[in-house]
This record gives C-alpha cells, sequence and structure tokens, in this order.
C-alpha cells in the first residue's frame, strides 16, 4: 500500500488524483453519467462528452455484504482533495454513512475518521461529532436489540451547541 501511495498518491498530482478516486468512490459518474473528455485528433483539441461506464459503489450491497473498500477510502480521498464539504456530506456527516461505518467495521474506526481529518483540519463541527461519539461509544457498542441509537445519542449530545458558531 505505501508503495502505491508514494508512487500514485504524492507529487504535484496528488490532489488531482485523489480528487478522480473521491468521484470514483462516490459514484459521481456512474450510472450513464457524462464526463468532458479531450481528445486530440488530427493535432486539433476536441471536445467530447462520455459515459466513463464506471460501476456505481453503494454502501451496502446486500444486508451484511458491506463495500469496505469505499467505508475504509473514501473520507481520506476527500480530505486529501481538501473537499471538506464533500466530508460532511457524504461522511462524517451523513447519518447513513455513520452508522454503515459502524455496522460494517465499529465505533472506534469511525472516529479514527475523524481523528484523521483533525489531524490535518482543525474543525469545529468535526471535533464536536468526533467528542460526542467518544461518549456514546459504549451505548452503540450494546446491541440490545436495538437498531441504532446514534441519531438519538448524536441529538441528546450536540443540542446545547445549536447556537454556537
Amino acid at each position: 500500500i505505501e508503495c502505491a501511495q508514494e508512487r500514485y498518491l504524492a507529487g504535484e498530482n496528488s490532489r488531482a488524483r485523489h480528487h478522480i478516486l473521491a468521484d470514483f468512490f462516490l459514484g459521481t459518474w456512474s450510472n450513464g453519467r457524462k464526463k468532458e473528455i479531450t481528445m486530440t485528433v488530427s493535432g486539433k483539441q476536441e471536445y467530447y462528452n462520455a459515459d466513463r461506464n464506471v460501476v456505481p459503489q453503494p454502501m451496502k450491497y446486500d444486508d451484511n455484504v458491506f463495500n469496505r473498500r469505499k467505508l475504509n477510502e473514501v473520507t481520506f480521498h476527500l480530505l486529501h482533495a481538501g473537499r471538506l464539504d464533500d466530508i460532511f456530506e457524504h461522511t462524517l456527516g451523513n447519518l447513513d454513512f455513520m452508522n454503515t461505518m459502524i455496522d460494517a467495521f465499529s465505533v472506534k474506526d469511525l472516529i479514527e475518521d475523524y481523528n484523521m481529518v483533525l489531524q490535518l483540519q482543525d474543525n469545529l463541527e468535526i471535533r464536536l461529532l468526533r467528542d460526542a461519539l467518544r461518549l456514546i461509544k459504549p451505548t452503540l457498542e450494546f446491541k440490545g436489540g436495538v437498531p441504532s441509537y446514534l441519531a438519538l445519542e448524536l441529538i441528546g449530545r450536540l443540542v446545547p451547541f445549536e447556537h454556537q458558531s
């Protein structure tokens, strides 16, 4: 993994490559969505819209079959592409992603994603969510027949911060 990261995800094109990988995991160009492509034909630049035939990347393939690669990597690539707004929308601020991440891995792994973001960019919202998850970790790990207390627990922990900026 380190060799591949050094070869393909380092250097001057690093951000652009992370952007492309993040788009892949988010399914930006899947399901027949067309993306502009530039080609040189007879020495002249021509532009086309083409279906890239990208396979969609759901969080779950089936009831208990998780897309662990997407869950494990999408936040990393969004972070290194500089797409913090997409991190909130699609991963660490997305309740479906958070629940799926906990089901596929663990609360600890989800918290590690928050820590990864905070190492590169201090952000109040990310820090508050991470700290709330740390506090509710024992409740979330107890699987006493309740599907998920995540939403209720987050609301309970974060309501006092609603009017802070």
